[in-house]
């Protein structure tokens, strides 16, 4: 089983390097079943969605003709906690203003992410770390910068724009994945400009496809 980074139709994001994980989507997908503490039976059908999601996604190109950019962490997380009924699936909105986050105490503190990885540090990665990243960057958010700019009055934006009070990375893992997050976003903001079509998922796109997931097998 093996996930491409970048096709035309779909970009999966974010991506280590290869001096930390071999296979940046399978470690996601390990870390994400290993913090959940799921089983045989649940894995495989985790995974059966997983792949369904993601041959949505290529049809949605081929339908729109829109690139699509989707965060592989995002999505298997919203899969998982949907299935298991998580209150945090429930508990995060779909759109949120900078400032109003909401905090879920997190029950993953004591899971450390670089255990089995081929980077050596003294700054460890817990997953809760991660997941608060990567969650970060699957919402817009609202920003009020009528005070400076009248015209513009209240602007939507995504989590890689610092007035989104971005959360500060903890250990080296935790690091790669924000400079990962914030190049694919780059990326996605240069394909824009040069008039590329271009659709990124945000979290309600997470959250509508994991409802559908199961129908999608």
């Amino acid at each position: 089983m093996r996930y491409q980074i970048n096709t035309k139709e779909v970009t999966l994001y974010p991506a280590l390097p290869p001096h930390i994980v071999k296979d940046s989507f399978i470690t996601y997908l390990y870390w994400i079943v290993t913090a959940f503490r799921l089983e045989i039976r649940a894995i495989d059908q985790l995974v059966a969605k997983l792949n369904a999601c993601l041959r949505v996604a290529n049809d949605t190109f081929r339908a729109t003709n829109k690139k699509q950019y989707v965060n592989f962490f995002t999505l298997i997380i919203a899969l998982v906690e949907f299935d298991r009924d998580e209150e945090t699936f429930r508990l995060h909105s779909d759109t949120f203003n900078a400032g109003s986050h909401i905090h879920i105490k997190s029950k993953f503190s004591s899971i450390v992410v670089d255990e089995n990885t081929a980077y050596e540090t003294s700054s460890s990665t817990k997953f809760d770390k991660i997941y608060e990243i990567m969650m970060h960057y699957s919402y817009e958010y609202r920003l009020d910068v009528s005070q400076r700019r009248p015209d513009l009055g209240i602007i939507n934006v995504l989590g890689n724009n610092n007035k989104t009070r971005i959360p500060r990375p903890e250990g080296k893992i935790a690091e790669a994945v924000l400079e990962s997050l914030n190049e694919f976003l780059q990326r996605y903001h240069e394909e824009q400009r040069a008039g590329i079509d271009v659709k990124l998922w945000l979290w309600k796109d997470y959250k509508t496809i994991a409802k559908l997931a199961g129908k999608l097998e």
